[in-house]
This record gives C-alpha cells, structure tokens and sequence, in this order.
C-alpha cells in the first residue's frame, strides 16, 4: 500500500463511542443496567461521554478465555496470539481487556502509526527501546540487517527472568523491516517466558503473515482469533448496554444487518435510533425506530454540526493528522490556520482522544473509523488546506506525507522533491522506505511526456538500487513506451530477466553495448548492462556464449568509472562497484564453461577469481562468485573444494544478507553437509534457509533447502517432518522454476522418506518421473534410489540398464548416494549370486571414494553384513553390522540402525553369538533433533551465545536445550556431554578405520 493513502488512521487506545470505552462492544460487569432514560421528543445529537472502567466484552467471551488459557503457557514458554478483525470490530479493546487482566507479568504495549508505516525500523525500534535495548546496533555500519536487529532483541529477552508481554497494535502499519526483523525473533522464541499480542487488520501484512508458518511449526504456540461480526443475540445485549433496557429481536436483526455486524457502528446507530420517540410492543421489550440519519456518517455530521466551532475545527483538524500529534504541535498548526482550538471539547464529542506518550501530552482521532467519517464530511478545499498546515508545521518525512495530500493538481516540484528523498532513503538503506516515496512520486507527478519519462526512469533506478525490482513490474508497460536510452534499456535488462523475458533483455543488453557514446556515464552503464548479459544467459540456460560475454564484460569494466565522484549524474553513482562487477563476471565465467565443459577455461577462471578476491575486500558479490564456483565444484565431483566455498558462503551470509544466489549457496552447502555425514550441521543450514528463504532476494534456494531438510528428517526417521517439507516443496514447484538440481534433489527425498519406511515400491515411484525424463545436468542420484529399490523388489533385469547409465561418464552420475560397487552388489543379490554380492559390497565398503560419504557406506556395510549371515560366515558379519551400526548412530539414521541392530539380535537369538550391544548403540537416540543439533555443536567447543549464533536461536533457547540434553543422557555437566561425545566419535573413527 502507497505510503500516504488519504483513508489511512491508526488507533493507538479503544474509542469511546456507545456506552463504554470498547466502541460499544461492551456489557458492564457492575452496577447493574440503569434505569430507562426518560423519552423526550427533542433530537439529540451530542454524542454521550464515556468513563472508561473494567468490562466483559460482548460476544468476546470465548475469545478472553482464550487468550487467558494461552498465557499461561507463555509463563514457561513463548506463546503468540494473534488477532484480526476489520477496522471497528473491537481489536483494541479485546487485547486492552485481556492484557488488563495479566497482572503476572510485565506488559509492553505499542501500537504502529500509519505514517511511518514505511519508515524502516520504526516499530522494531520502539520494541528495543521499550525493552531497554541500545539503538542503533552497535556494530552495524549504514542502516541495520533485519537480522541483526532481531538478535539484538532475543539478547534484551535473554536477559530477563520475569514473564513479559509484548503487545503490537494496528499491525497492518508495522514496516516492512521491522516486520522481517520481528519475524525473526517470533520463530527464535522458545523456552522463553514471553507473551506476543499482535492485532490488526485481516490483511496478509509482512508481520501476520508469519503466524500461519508459527503455527506448523508449532501448533500449541500460536492461537489465531479472527473476530466474527455481531449477531443479532450480540446486539441486543449490547443495546441492554447502551440503553438500560432490552429492543426486540427485530430491531436487532435490522441493526445487525444494516450496519454489517460492526460493533462500533451499530452502538452509533442505537445511540441515534434511541432519540427517538418509539411505542412499547409489549411490555419489557422495545422496537427501535431506525432513522435514515442513523448511519456512522449521518451521526458525525450531525455531531458536527451541533458542536461548537472551536471543538468542532480540533476534531476536524485531528481527524486529518490521523495519528497521535503533540499537543503542542497541534496548536503551532491552528495557529498556521488562525483557528481556535478547544481539545477538550472535542473529547467530549467522543471523535478524540488524549493520552501521555513518554511524557509527551498527545492527541488523537478516537477510532480509525471516526477519523476517516470525520475527513469525509469535510469539503475537499478545508482538507487541503489542513494537510498543507501541517506540512508547514511538521517538515521532514511527515510534512512530506501531508504535502502530498495537499497536493490538488499535478506537483512537479514535489514529486522531485520525493525522488530526491527515495535517494536519500536509498542511500541510508532504507530501502523499502526509498521504494514507497518513488512510486508516490509517480503517481502524483501527472503524465507530461517529459516528467513522466524523467520520473519513470527515476523509479526504475531505484528498483535496481535497492534490488526491490517486483515493485515496479506493473510499470513495465509504462517503462517500454520511454524513448530509448542507456538508463531506461538497462532496468528493462533486469525486469525482463526476473520476468522470464530473456530474449527482450538480450535485445536491451545489445543496444547498450554497441552504444558508441562515450561519458562516464555511458562506460558505467555499458559495464553493469554486460555483466547482467551474462546472468541472463545463464537463466536462460544458453551456456555457449557465457563465457565470451563475460569476457566482453570484463573488457568494459576495466575502462568504467572506479570513482562515484567521476559520474556527473548522481542516480547513477550506486553502480561504481568496479570490484564487485568484476567478482560476479568471474563466477558467471566459472558457471559457464563448466556447462560447456571447457576445462581449461574453468582452470584458469579459478585461478582469477582467487586472486581478485585475495585484493578485494569481501562483499554481496563474493557470495555469487563463490556459489558460482562451489556448483562447479560439486559437478565435478571435487567435494572438498566445494565444501570450502560454500562453508565460506554460508559464514559471508551472516555479514552480507543481499545477493543474488546467496539462499542457494546456503541450501547445496546443506546438502553437502548431508552427503559427508555432518548431518546436524546440515539440518541447521537448510532449516536456516527455510526459515530466511522469503527475506531473500533470490528464492531460488527455497525448494533445495525445503528437500535437504526433508532427506535428512526422512533419514531419522521423523515421518511428520520430512512429509511436512516435501509437501512444502511441492508446493513451492508450482509458484518457483526449478533446476535439474533442484527437481532431483525433490524426488531423491522422496524415494529416501519411502526407503527409510521401508517401503520400497514407493521408493520406486519416487524415482519414476525422473527416470521418465532425466533432468539434463543432474548428477542422476535418482538412478542410484531407483536400482536399489528395483533389486530389492527382485527385478534386477530392470535395474541393468540404469547400471549401464551410471557407468556412463556422460550421465554426470555421482557416488554420493551409493558407490557402483554397491549397486552391482545390490543386483548380484537379486540374482541369488550370493558370492558376488559379497565382493562386490566388500569392494564398495573398501573403496576410498566412497568412503567420503559415510551414510552410503554404512549401508553397504550393512547389506555385507545381512548377507554374509547368510553365508553363516558368523564373525565377518558382526564386524560389517557393528561397523554400520556405530556409523549410523553417530548420524541418528534411526531406521536403518534398527535394521541393524535387528541383525545383530537374530544371530543372537541363533545361538551363535553372544553380543554386547553397548559397543552400537546410540547415545543420542532419546534427543530431538533439536537437541542432537545443540550437543553437536557443544561437543565442537562452542559456547551457548556461538551456538545460538549457528542455529539462528536465542541464547535461552540453547540453555533450554542444553538442559534438557544433559538429562535426558544422564549428565551433570556440558564437560561430561563434551566427553562423551568425544568418546564416542573416536569409537566411531577407529572402527572405520578397522573396516576399511
């Protein structure tokens, strides 16, 4: 939503309109209903004034209870509610109700305003400083990461030991920064005692919008309440309320029906209909005559035009500032309008309110509604010349704001004088802030040719500048129709491209390169428009000319300005990023020539690229270079390399939260992690991932990320969890284009959640999409799933063939899930070749490749095992089974070592072997994975606040884990933790070193 939309108004406390503080919504607990007023046939149109006092609301019982039931929970552990209703439905005053009641915890109450809605940071700042928080960040340099923001908040929880609750008002205008920061810390809240109230408007805001996910994550947490509109029973009640006596079931139908269930509305309207004279039906029981003047505005007009004109022009006036106003200021801006001013007359009017904030005495409109009725009864001249008062008055970002609601015909000079301040915001980072001024500028700025061109091209920039390109995809059409030149091609380059028109910003990217002009600006934008060519190429999966283009980049970066000082045209001077251009041309190189398997160019490309980025500081741009590089890596088969780039990748994310394939990068080093048998710290990055996925720029590592972390949940044996991701992911196919990478790794998780079941016909159908059209570039893993399910459903002739695939150098197949050895093994046991299945997993577990992956060799082991019990070959079997046994316990691969440790007790139970089980068991198998998460990391020396670092958790949530870890395994200490793992780990490692 535009940043000044003329009908936006905040609430900050609950509006006075009916009988009671709540809008009417409300029945008192005591005394009893008053008598019946006296009728009178004079027309009353003062609205009554109100005492505010403890009351039950109507028909919001259930919902206080609710609410009360789950704060209790939050005394032990975080807890959410929240809640939604349209404006005038009684959010404020169900959340005031039932906070009033928590008289066991602290209560720290804000409510966001509408005109800093777009102001980053605002509501997140307020939050720290309530809750005793430095601000700035102390470390952050420019405008502050969302995430460090939302760390800085978990440490000011961590260090309180009382129960708190943190109630966010009018949601719908929190900023979108401070919404990713706060999203943060609500899905980091666990152990702590702390109660989060956020209310506001039914709208898929950034901050609501992450309860839906708090609840799958944890249903018992999160309680969402969507307030119902008033039925006709809730009418009556409340007009036994507002009246003193009861209205018949007919009157409140028609109320009920006439004023759309609005609990404010519909007190209004009683107040109106009881002015008038009425007969009794029978006794006890009252129709309501509903006068045509009975409606929310009919009853403001009238109102104001009863007042006096002193309380009548300060509600006037306070209805247009819509959010809380000084009152000092408040008069400064009367005093611009030569208008008397009476505030405590229009309190008394029931249209506005005064409060105290932090000392300060404020005023504001009683209720959204009775704001925006209020401005709409004004003559269109008055409001304009109210808005241009308080710009005078106010100056700075809300004088701006009331300037461009003044703003009766088309104001040029305005909507440059918003460009200029979308800059500045740009330039400070805020970045959503700068996006909201631009568009303003746009639609305020009228359509002359030139202005339109001028100001469009503005707006395109800063899309670019502050890599916020969805907010001007409508504008694409508008942008197209611009004369040609250098600026307007090279924002077309990049819409077009996030767009999937790669063809159009091919024809772009050409007409900016053969440019022939020559100015500073025209060598910058030549640089930045061939670098982008090259991207687009590759998401267009053209590889051939990749490499050739960015090596035609790199030739115009190296004569583009390296000084901003140099560029005459300051909208243009954010792209001097010689360096960074240079570093991501490289990575695309990298990518390219690895598609066309050009070797030598790969070589010497590597070789580049580690010598720029050993002169350049790191950045943004490092990520991509690295992702870029560590892909390649991982293709060909060198995990080490690859490994090291990306564990480098997923460290530079927690500096650097913008880049363009960052949220991948983190997501393939997951999988990495998962392949060599680091399986905690794999589940840690690819939940991270999930978790950050839609504050990234770049979604594309969202389904990978959603898969590693189903593998590995499906690999444990936690059924609901790895089922929950793949759905997730599936769903994500439909709404993200994938990769080969991505589509295998989708159905590779399958095929594992139904092997690790034990169900292997459903491991087969895992694979047979894959194996019907194989993703070209894939490293076939789905072939490795499909043998091993086809030999154990005893169809080794159907397996052959995809044998003869993974043979094939060409198929770009990979042993990471399973050597070839193992899979000759597999079919050999198909066959009944009992002797060649033996030598062939024998091979398999002695082979030094495959070893590199212990989840598959521990398999193998496995399998060596089963089938030289067969062979009654007694004492070789119970070597291979404990060998695997030991591997998958260290991992926590549940299923498979029970599959184990079955094995192991049926020689038992045969008599021929007596085994002390101690020697595979897993001393992690009680823990969560959660918990074996935290014990890992504890046994690699980190301390509490570096693990929580690591997992993207508070500190408290570590010492909840670190807590329950130590009792579940018995312990006293993280010392005897640290030793036992340790222990255990070196079991582990002398054992496969004595198998292999």
């Amino acid at each position: 939503m535009p940043p000044f939309e003329t009908t936006r108004a905040a609430t900050v406390h609950p509006p006075p309109w009916g009988e009671d503080s709540t809008g009417g919504t409300c029945e008192t607990r005591s005394p009893p209903p008053a008598p019946p007023p006296a009728r009178s046939s004079t027309r009353r149109t003062e609205l009554p004034v109100h005492r505010r006092h403890p009351t039950t609301l109507v028909a919001r019982s259930a919902h206080l209870e609710a609410i009360a039931g789950h704060a209790a929970r939050a005394l032990s552990n975080a807890a959410f509610v929240l809640v939604t209703a349209p404006a005038g439905f009684g959010k404020t005053a169900l959340v005031d109700e039932a906070v009033s009641r928590l008289d066991d915890r602290e209560v720290i109450r804000l409510s966001a305003d509408s005109y800093e809605s777009d102001l980053a940071f605002t509501t997140a700042e307020a939050v720290c400083r309530r809750l005793g928080a430095s601000w700035p960040p102390t470390d952050t340099l420019g405008a502050p990461d969302p995430i460090d923001v939302g760390r800085m908040v978990l440490d000011v929880l961590d260090a309180r030991t009382e129960p708190v609750c943190i109630v966010v008002d009018d949601a719908q205008w929190v900023d979108p920064a401070s919404a990713r920061a706060l999203r943060f810390v609500l899905r980091r809240l666990d152990s702590q005692p702390v109660l989060v109230i956020v209310a506001g408007r039914a709208a898929a805001d950034p901050l609501t919008t992450a309860f839906p996910r708090l609840s799958e994550t944890d249903p018992a947490s999160t309680l969402e309440l969507e307030l119902p509109p008033l039925g006709p029973d809730d009418t009556q009640a409340l007009a036994l309320t507002v009246l003193g006596r009861p209205v018949s079931r007919r009157s409140a139908e028609r109320l009920t029906s006439s004023c759309g269930g609005s609990p404010l509305v519909i007190s209004s309207a009683i107040a109106a209909s009881a002015s008038h004279e009425v007969d009794l039906l029978h006794p006890g029981v009252e129709d309501l005559v509903i006068p045509e003047n009975a409606s929310l505005a009919a009853r403001v007009s009238a109102v104001l035009e009863s007042a006096e004109p002193a309380a009548r022009e300060t509600a006037a006036l306070v209805a247009v500032l819509r959010d809380a106003t000084p009152v000092v200021r408040l008069r400064a801006i009367a005093d611009r309008l030569s208008s008397p001013l009476d505030i405590d007359g229009a309190v008394a009017l029931g249209l506005v309110r005064t409060s105290d904030r932090d000392g300060v005495p404020v005023v504001a409109a009683e209720h959204a509604l009775l704001a925006d009725t209020v401005v709409s009864t004004l003559p269109h001249e008055r409001r304009l010349a109210l808005h241009s008062a308080a710009a005078g008055e106010f100056g700075g970002h809300r004088g701006l704001r009331h300037r461009v609601e003044a703003a009766d015909v088309d104001d040029i000079d305005l909507a440059d004088d918003l460009i200029a301040a979308a800059w500045e915001a740009a330039d400070i980072g805020h970045l959503d802030h700068a996006m909201e001024l631009a568009l303003t500028a746009v639609r305020i700025a009228g359509s002359e040719t030139e202005t339109e061109s001028r100001l469009l091209t503005a707006v395109g920039l800063i899309a670019l500048c502050t890599r916020r390109h969805e907010r001007v995809f409508a504008l694409i059409p508008a942008i197209e129709r611009l004369e040609h030149s250098l600026e307007r091609d090279l924002i077309l380059i990049e819409l077009y491209t996030l767009t999937g028109q790669f063809d159009e910003a091919l024809r772009c990217g050409e007409r900016i390169v053969t440019d022939p002009t020559t100015t500073p600006e025209a060598r910058l934008i030549r640089a930045a428009a061939a670098e982008d060519l090259a991207r687009v190429l590759l998401a267009k999966q053209d590889f051939a000319p990749v490499v050739e283009q960015t090596r035609i980049a790199s030739a115009f970066i190296a004569v583009a300005p390296t000084d901003p000082a140099d560029v005459d045209d300051a909208s243009l001077r954010w792209l001097v990023t010689p360096g960074e251009r240079e570093v991501r041309t490289l990575g695309w190189r990298i990518a390219g020539a690895a598609r066309m398997g050009d070797i030598p160019t790969i070589r010497a490309t590597i070789a580049d690229l580690d010598a720029v980025l050993a002169r350049l500081p790191e950045s943004a741009a490092t990520i991509d270079a690295l992702v870029a590089r560590g892909r390649v890596f991982l293709g060909m088969g060198d995990i080490d390399r690859a490994l090291a780039d990306l564990s480098r990748v997923d460290a530079l994310l927690r500096r650097f939260s913008t880049s363009w394939s960052g949220g991948i990068g983190r997501s393939i080093y997951a999988h990495l992690l998962f392949m060599t048998g680091d399986w905690d710290a794999s589940l840690s990055a690819a939940d991270t991932a999930v978790a950050l996925a839609l504050d990234e720029t770049n979604l594309s590592g969202w389904p990978i990320a959603l898969a590693v972390s189903a593998l590995v949940r499906a690999a444990r044996g936690d059924t609901d969890g790895s089922d929950a991701r793949l759905e997730a992911a599936v769903d994500v196919s439909s709404r993200l284009s994938f990769s080969a990478y991505d589509t295998e790794l989708v159905g590779v998780a399958r095929a594992e959640s139904a092997r690790a079941r034990g169900e292997r016909a459903a491991q087969l159908a895992a694979t047979a999409e894959l194996a019907a059209a194989p993703p070209t570039g894939s490293a076939s893993t789905w072939a490795t799933y499909r043998i091993d399910a086809l030999a154990a459903l005893g169809r080794p002739d159907e397996a052959r063939p995809l044998l003869d695939l993974c043979r094939d150098a060409r198929s770009g197949w990979r042993p990471s899930a399973g050597s070839l050895a193992w899979l000759e093994g597999r079919i050999a046991e198909a066959d009944g070749d009992v002797t060649a299945a033996v030598a062939r997993y024998a091979a398999a577990v002695s082979d030094p490749v495959s070893s590199r992956f212990p989840f598959p060799t521990a398999l193998a082991r496995l399998d060596l095992g089963r089938v030289l019990a067969r062979s009654a070959r007694t004492d070789e079997a119970i070597a291979e089974l404990e060998g695997a046994a030991a591997v998958l316990a260290r991992l926590g691969a549940t299923p498979y070592l029970a599959r184990a440790s079955a094995a192991l007790a049926a020689l038992e139970r045969s008599g021929t072997v007596r085994l002390a089980r101690a020697g595979h068991a897993d001393p992690l198998a009680a823990l969560t994975t959660r918990e074996r998460q935290v014990a890992h990391a504890l046994s690699t020396g980190l301390t509490n606040r570096e693990i929580a670092e690591s997992l993207y958790v508070s500190v408290t949530t570590v010492n909840f884990h670190v807590r329950n870890v130590l009792a579940k395994l018995g312990l006293t200490s993280r010392r005897g933790l640290r030793t036992l793992l340790a222990a255990r780990q070196s079991v582990d490692t002398r054992r496969h070193r004595s198998h292999t």
